[in-house]
């Protein structure tokens, strides 16, 4: 029985198409993980680009990340218009969050 070996793909060989597939995973939720084995990505190659924070890798998943968050947000907007108490609850509760961190961030100067 023959055995195939299926090179995983380096970061330094990914195409637009690589890119866009990262953002629209992350967009659907995928963890970091979860890419790189359905893309058939080097995880070590992936993992080091994904670290630096100004890396292709890692601006393209929070493009999902942050197309992901509109969306949810956009259906709750949709909601609370509709005057649905739970998406008001839910929206409210962001709020306290993001307050919260925002006084730990100004706190502690991030």
């Amino acid at each position: 029985m023959a055995v195939t070996v299926v090179k995983k793909k380096h970061v330094r060989d990914f195409t637009e198409d690589d890119y866009e597939s990262i953002t629209e995973l992350a967009a659907q939720n995928k963890s970091t993980k979860e890419i790189r084995e359905l893309l058939n990505l080097d995880a070590r190659s992936f993992n080091i680009a994904f670290r630096k924070k100004d890396s292709e890798v890692y601006l393209c998943f929070r493009r999902g990340i942050d197309l992901m968050n509109t969306t949810v947000d956009d259906a709750l907007i949709q909601r609370i218009e509709e005057k649905n108490l739970t998406a008001v609850e839910i929206q409210m509760k962001r709020s306290r969050i993001r307050l919260v961190a925002d006084v730990v961030n100004s706190f502690f100067e991030l």
